[in-house]
């Protein structure tokens, strides 16, 4: 199978200069494209090979809508270019009645080119995995799985998992009420802008300074997580709770400058003048915190009332923190509260199928670090239909249309030194797709 997605967004900001006098001289463009292509080849009734590659790219820059000292009208400069390449191969084996073995290798290569942060980089990861599973006793099942993985820079690490299901109502192939735990330990690595970000910019008279850290160490946690399931032809309920522990969180500090540190990025940046250096008091970094802890409880639930008719909602309370010498505070960008809403209806006349999905989002505010505020909450609804067409023998159309940011939500506040944003939406978008499944021989 191959998949494409391709967006593109023209954008003015909140505080463009359409609505605030002396404002930005450009408007913002984005561009994504997402493709991804795969095969499984069945090694008869019980196994099979599956292979996937995922290509993932996204930019965006300033469209020039006013003539500058550098710049002419129309002109477009690019700010940051992101690629994310990933291949996959994986076998799925069931050498026993009511058991899965799974043993894949995994390939993925990041870049990051951003020309207002200075990184030019790139940075790759080599993985492989084994994870089986295997009833024990009748109404009890394990998974147990092990990852090696090799980063290009951060070298070799080994992350183990384990998860226990426990049948409390029905049985393995029909279970009613479930209880599940897991462990896993978990490993994660700098991101480029992390390590090499180089960013200083000055608007309305202040300045935004963030360095990377090159001496970073890669996180390391202990995930743990108890649940409970209830599921019914009709109704589906799940209730979560975890706790993450984390070693060496990475997070962004927010630095006082005096007159040492003041001159050491006069030195790193000589672009800045004296009257915006007499407005720096501050500057962010990225190091590592002595440790966070998160924890949190999620609540999944999904309804049929009739037939082509699926409700759905979920609710998340997530308490984040982290401690660097002895002080905890709230950890940056965290939310506490997120629901998603969703219904979807499908319905087929023929070799038609219509698909509708309503979906919203509903979160409280985001908490931010150092002299920022916090960015209110918002709630965001999106509708989109798809037209799925299989009359053909050789392959299916799926054309899609929809719309984002239903009703037009947008973060207006007026530009401060404060200010930090959680809704990034520019407003009510139009959303147009098209997806392609090929057949062989009669079928998908």
């Amino acid at each position: 199978h191959v998949e494409g997605q391709y967006g593109w967004k023209r954008t003015s900001r909140p505080d463009s200069r359409a609505e605030v006098p002396g404002g930005f001289d450009y408007e913002m463009r984005c561009k994504s494209w997402r493709w991804n292509a795969g095969a499984v080849y069945k090694l008869g009734k019980r196994h099979a090979l599956q292979l996937d590659f995922v290509s993932d790219d996204y930019e965006y820059g300033y469209d020039y809508e006013v003539a500058t000292k550098a710049y002419a009208i129309g002109d477009y400069v690019m700010k940051k270019q992101q690629h994310y390449y990933e291949g996959e191969l994986k076998g799925i084996f069931h050498f026993q009645e009511q058991s899965t073995t799974i043993v894949g290798a995994d390939y993925r290569n990041d870049f990051l080119n951003a020309q207002t942060g200075n990184v030019h980089n790139h940075v790759y990861t080599l993985a492989g995995y084994a994870q089986h599973e295997q009833p024990l006793l009748p109404k009890l099942k394990a998974t147990m799985g092990l990852r090696y993985s090799y980063h290009e820079m951060f070298g070799h690490v080994v992350t183990p998992k384990v998860a226990m299901m426990y049948t409390i109502i029905g049985d393995a192939t029909n279970p009613t009420l479930i209880a599940r735990g897991t462990y896993s330990r978990g490993f994660r690595s700098p991101g480029l802008d992390e390590l090499y970000y180089h960013y200083n910019t000055y608007l309305r008279g202040v300045s935004t300074i963030t360095v990377g850290n090159k001496d970073l160490k890669a996180e390391q946690s202990n995930y743990f997580s108890l649940s409970m399931e209830y599921n019914t032809p009709l109704l589906s309920v799940s209730l979560t709770g975890y706790a993450n522990a984390i070693s060496d969180m990475i997070v962004k500090q927010y630095i006082p400058v005096d007159e040492t540190s003041l001159l050491a990025l006069r030195q790193e940046f000589p672009e800045i003048t004296d009257a915006q250096a007499a407005r720096i008091d501050h500057y962010g970094k990225y190091t590592n915190s002595d440790r966070g802890r998160v924890y949190g409880v999620q609540v999944n639930l999904s309804a049929q009332p009739f037939a082509g008719l699926t409700l759905t909602g979920n609710y998340s309370y997530t308490y984040a923190r982290t401690e660097t010498d002895g002080h905890w505070e709230a950890l940056e960008r965290s939310i506490r509260n997120t629901a998603t809403l969703g219904a979807h209806y499908q319905h087929r006349w023929g070799h038609y199928l219509l698909g509708i999905n309503l979906n919203g989002r509903l979160q409280s505010k985001t908490y931010y670090g150092g002299k920022y505020e916090n960015a209110p909450g918002f709630g965001i609804w999106s509708i989109h239909t798809t037209h799925d067409y299989d009359g053909w023998k050789w392959a299916e159309l799926q054309p899609s249309i929809g719309i984002d940011n239903l009703f037009n939500r947008v973060d207006r506040r007026i530009d401060s030194d404060t200010r930090r944003y959680a809704l990034y939406s520019p407003g009510r978008m139009l959303v147009v797709g098209l997806k392609v499944r090929f057949k062989q021989q009669g079928k998908k």
